[in-house]
C-alpha cells in the first residue's frame, strides 16, 4: 500500500474506531467502581466529611494510587460532574492511543487498521463471571494504567526504553495491579531479547521477600493469611476474585485467548513474536499465581492484588492476533480453517450463550483444534485434507458464532420490549455480541472502502463519530441530578451516616454524607478485615429497611411487592436503636406507616428495578421520607 492510501485508510480507521468505542462505552454516570473512586476523591478533598464512611474508615486501596489526588484536583477545576466527564474522556483517549500504537506495531497498513477496529468493537473480557473487560467505560484508574501499559509496550517494541519505563512507572502509580501486566510483559520482552535480564526475576522476588519481612506496605501482607471468617465474607460478596469460583466458560475463554496468542507467536518473528509470548505468559502466570496464592494459600496480598487481572493484557493482545493470523495464514491450505477455529470462541464465549455446557465445550475443542492446525502448518506437518473437508471445518466454525450473535439479537429484541414499557433498557444495547459484530463489519467495511471511495468512507465515518459524540452522554435524569451539585433536598442532622437504598451514590453525592451501609461499599470487604466485619454487622441491621444482599451469580432483583412495601415506624426505630450513634437517619423510598416523617420530592425519579411475577419492572420514585434517629412518634 502506498503512503497516501495508507494515510487515508488510517484516517477512516481512526474515526471509525473512535466512533465504535464511544458508542459501546456511552457515559452513564458514576456508579459501581466509579462511585468508589469518586468517593475516595471526595474524601481526599474533604476528609472530615467522609472519614467515617464504611468504605473509607478502615482503609482501602487508595493509599497505593495517585488517582484520588488527581481526581480531587480535577473536581476543583471542573466541578464534580465536569471532572468525571473530562477524566473519562481522557481515559478513553489514552487507551485508544495506546491501542493504536500497539496494533500498528503488531501489524502494518490495512492489517493494523483492522486490528485497531477489532479492539474497539470486541470487548477484551477477562477474569471470572464476564464482569470485567479492558478499556472499560467507568471512570477508574484501570483504563489509564492499561493505556499507559499498551503505549509502553509499543514504545519498547520500537526501542524507546526511556519512554517505556516512564509510562510503566506512571501506570504503577495509578493502579499497581493493572500495571503489573505491562511491567511483566516488558520485562519478558526485554529478557527474550537479552537473556541476562532473566536474573531480574530473582532480584525482584528477593526484594519482595525483604520488603515483606520488613513489614513495608503492601508487601507486609504477603506474610499474612486471611482467616476463615474474613475469607468467607469476601467469597460471599466478591466471589469472582477467586479463580475457584469461576465458571467453566471463564476458563475456556482464557484458554482461547492463550491459544490465539500462542498461535500468533508461532507465526510471527522478532518483536511481534516476543510480545505474543509475553502476553500469553502474563495471562497464564498471573492466573496460576492466583490459583495457588489466593485459592490455595489464602495469602492476603495475593488475594487483594488479584494477580489473575494480568490476563487483561492477554485478552487485549489476542484480538489483533486474529488479524495477524489471518494475514499470515490466508494462503495456506488449512490456514483459513485454523483462523476460523481460533477466532470463533471469542464470539461464542459471551454470556448468556456460553453458560450452556455444550457451547463452552465446543469452544474449547475449536481452540485446541485451531492451535493444533496452526502449529502443524508452521512445522510443515499439517494434515492433507480435501477442499470439501476444509470448507466443512470453516462452516462448522462459523455456525456457533452466528448462533451466539442471533441469540444476542433475540435478547436485544426482548430488551426493546422492556424499553417500550419503561423508556429505559435493562442492559446496554451495544453490549450484545450481535451488535458488536455488526459494528465490526461496518468499521472494517469503511476501511476497505477507502481504496475505491475515500471521500464516501471518510464522510460516513465522520458523520458517525459526530452522531455518537452527541449521544455519548447517556445518563438518566436521576444520574444527572445526584451529581449536579444541587442542595440536599431536605434538612438533616449535622453529622452521622445516612441509610438510603441499596446503593451509596445518592447518599454520597446528593446528600454529601457518609453511607451507613450499601452494596456499593461491599467492595471494601476485600481490603480490610475490619470493613468486612462492620459491613456484615451493619447489613444485618439494615436489611429490614433496605434490600442488601451479597453480590454473586445468585443475586437478583427483589419482588416489587417486597421492595415497595410500606415500612412501619417501629421497624425504623428498631434499626436506629441497633445501629446506635453511627446512624443519623434513614431515607425511605416507600411509604411510612405508624408515624410522621419529613417528606421531600426530587426533580428526577430514582429508578428501582424489581420483579413483578417473572418480569423485570422499572419503577420511578420521586417522593421520599426522612426519619432522623432516634425515630420518635
Amino acid at each position: 500500500m502506498n503512503a497516501s492510501l495508507d494515510k487515508r485508510a488510517a484516517a477512516v480507521a481512526g474515526l471509525s474506531g473512535v466512533a465504535i468505542w464511544l458508542l459501546t462505552r456511552r457515559y452513564d454516570g458514576i456508579h459501581n467502581d466509579a462511585a468508589l473512586y469518586a468517593l475516595m476523591a471526595l474524601a481526599w478533598r474533604d476528609p472530615a466529611r467522609f472519614a467515617s464512611d464504611l468504605f473509607v474508615r478502615f482503609g482501602s486501596q487508595d493509599p497505593f494510587s495517585i488517582f484520588s489526588p488527581i481526581y480531587s484536583s480535577a473536581i476543583g477545576a471542573f466541578s464534580f460532574q465536569g471532572a468525571s466527564i473530562v477524566l473519562t474522556l481522557a481515559a478513553h483517549a489514552l487507551w485508544l492511543y495506546g491501542a493504536w500504537r500497539l496494533t500498528h506495531a503488531l501489524a502494518r497498513g490495512i492489517a493494523g487498521h483492522l486490528a485497531f477496529v477489532t479492539l474497539a468493537a470486541i470487548s477484551a473480557v477477562y477474569g471470572g463471571w464476564a464482569v470485567l473487560y479492558a478499556g472499560e467505560g467507568l471512570l477508574t484508574p484501570r483504563p489509564f494504567a492499561e493505556g499507559l501499559s499498551l503505549l509502553a509496550l509499543a514504545w519498547l517494541m520500537r526501542g524507546a526504553w526511556l519512554r517505556c519505563v516512564a509510562a510503566l512507572v506512571l501506570a504503577l502509580l495509578l493502579h499497581p495491579a493493572m500495571a503489573l501486566a505491562g511491567i511483566g510483559a516488558a520485562w519478558m520482552l526485554a529478557a527474550l531479547r537479552r537473556p541476562v535480564l532473566w536474573w531480574a526475576a530473582g532480584i525482584g522476588a528477593a526484594l519482595t521477600v525483604l520488603l515483606a519481612a520488613a513489614g513495608v506496605e503492601p508487601f507486609g501482607r504477603l506474610a499474612r493469611i486471611m482467616d476463615p471468617a474474613w475469607l468467607t465474607a469476601v467469597k460471599a460478596h466478591n466471589g469472582f476474585v477467586f479463580t475457584g469460583a469461576w465458571l467453566p466458560a471463564d476458563w475456556v475463554r482464557l484458554a482461547a485467548q492463550l491459544a490465539l496468542c500462542i498461535a500468533a507467536a508461532v507465526w510471527s518473528k522478532g518483536e511481534r513474536r516476543r510480545l505474543f509470548i509475553a502476553a500469553a505468559f502474563c495471562g497464564a502466570g498471573g492466573t496460576l499465581a492466583a490459583l495457588i496464592g489466593a485459592d490455595g494459600l489464602h495469602d492476603e496480598l495475593i488475594v487483594q492484588l488479584q494477580t489473575w487481572r494480568l490476563a487483561w493484557l492477554t485478552a487485549v493482545v489476542s484480538l489483533p492476533a486474529i488479524i495477524v493470523l489471518a494475514l499470515r495464514l490466508r494462503r495456506k491450505a488449512l490456514g483459513p480453517a485454523a483462523v476460523a477455529l481460533l477466532a470463533a470462541p471469542v464470539i461464542i464465549l459471551t454470556r448468556p450463550f456460553c453458560d450452556k455446557p455444550w457451547a463452552w465445550a465446543l469452544a474449547l475443542v475449536m481452540s485446541a483444534a485451531g492451535l493444533a492446525f496452526a502449529v502443524s502448518l508452521r512445522a510443515g506437518r499439517a494434515p492433507n485434507l480435501s477442499r470439501t473437508a476444509r470448507r466443512m471445518i470453516i462452516e462448522a466454525a462459523i455456525i456457533l458464532p452466528l448462533g451466539a450473535g442471533a441469540d444476542s439479537l433475540i435478547n436485544l429484541a426482548q430488551d426493546w420490549v422492556f424499553f417500550a414499557q419503561h423508556h429505559a433498557f435493562s442492559l446496554d444495547p451495544t453490549s450484545f455480541v450481535g451488535v458488536r459484530l455488526i459494528l465490526l463489519a461496518a468499521g472494517a467495511g469503511l476501511i476497505l472502502l477507502t481504496r475505491r471511495a475515500f471521500a464516501a468512507a471518510l464522510a460516513t465515518a465522520s458523520v458517525a463519530l459526530i452522531i455518537v459524540a452527541l449521544a455519548w452522554d447517556g445518563r438518566t435524569a436521576w444520574e444527572r441530578y445526584i451529581v449536579s451539585g444541587a442542595a440536599p433536598p431536605t434538612v438533616m442532622p449535622a453529622a452521622g451516616a445516612v441509610l438510603w437504598s441499596e446503593d451509596a451514590p445518592p447518599t454520597w453525592f446528593l446528600l454529601r454524607r457518609p453511607a451507613y451501609v450499601s452494596m456499593t461499599q461491599g467492595a471494601g470487604l476485600l481490603f480490610s478485615h475490619a470493613t468486612a466485619d462492620a459491613w456484615r454487622a451493619r447489613a444485618a441491621i439494615a436489611r429490614p429497611l433496605v434490600n442488601i444482599q451479597d453480590w454473586s451469580l445468585a443475586s437478583h432483583s427483589p419482588s416489587c411487592a417486597q421492595r415497595l412495601a410500606p415500612v412501619s415506624l417501629d421497624t425504623v426505630r428498631h434499626v436506629c436503636v441497633a445501629a446506635g450513634p453511627d446512624l443519623a437517619g434513614v431515607v425511605l423510598d416507600r411509604p411510612l406507616v405508624g408515624g410522621r416523617a419529613r417528606t421531600f420530592t426530587t426533580p428526577a425519579p430514582e429508578p428501582i428495578y424489581c420483579q413483578a411475577k417473572r418480569d423485570l419492572k422499572l419503577v420511578g420514585i420521586d417522593h421520599f421520607a426522612f426519619v432522623a434517629c432516634p425515630a420518635e412518634r
